[in-house]
């Protein structure tokens, strides 16, 4: 299976330009705070840049994020480091996750400002995904008696120029 690798870097910015203009709360900064002071290569902003490039490229498990990470853009974008899939499964459950949740609502809401979508230009769609976790790390998700995780529900607006973006989602 081959990566699709993004050549150029303009591209990649633009998906990360609105991510420059968000003013985290209080809370989250010092979360943001906290995870960059027990992180040496990889910083809360490059990882947030990995993932966002990984869902951009279509990028489905961490080995791919992995291999993708030695391409010469996205080894740029993290300081000329390539992170491994260990490093990646170590990292993912001490992303804090209230500052994704707030991460994800303020992109929400700049992509509804720039977006101007009627009842009549556009078509909704439900979709329900299950994320699951290890039990032992994440105990609090149990839905299963064997099994850990999240269900998410993503209500997607496709308009008529073709573009798709979540508007609401819940937990």
């Amino acid at each position: 299976l081959q990566t699709k690798i993004l050549t150029k870097p303009l591209a990649f910015w633009e998906y990360l330009k609105p991510l420059n203009s968000l003013n985290y709360s209080e809370f989250s900064r010092e979360l943001i705070f906290t995870f960059n002071q027990f992180k040496k290569k990889f910083t809360f902003d490059k990882i947030i840049q990995l993932f966002i490039n990984s869902v951009v490229q279509n990028i489905t498990s961490i080995r791919m994020i992995h291999r993708n990470s030695s391409s010469t853009p996205v080894k740029a974008m993290l300081g000329n480091t390539e992170i491994s899939a260990s490093q990646l499964s170590r990292l993912l459950p001490s992303i804090p996750t209230d500052v994704l949740a707030e991460t994800f609502a303020a992109l929400l809401n700049q992509i509804k400002i720039e977006k101007q979508v009627t009842t009549s230009n556009a078509l909704r769609l439900i979709d329900s995904t299950t994320i699951s976790f290890s039990a032992k790390a994440y105990e609090w998700a149990e839905f299963r008696k064997k099994k850990h995780g999240i269900k998410i529900h993503l209500n997607y607006c496709y308009t008529d120029n073709g573009s798709m973006h979540p508007e609401t989602f819940t937990i």
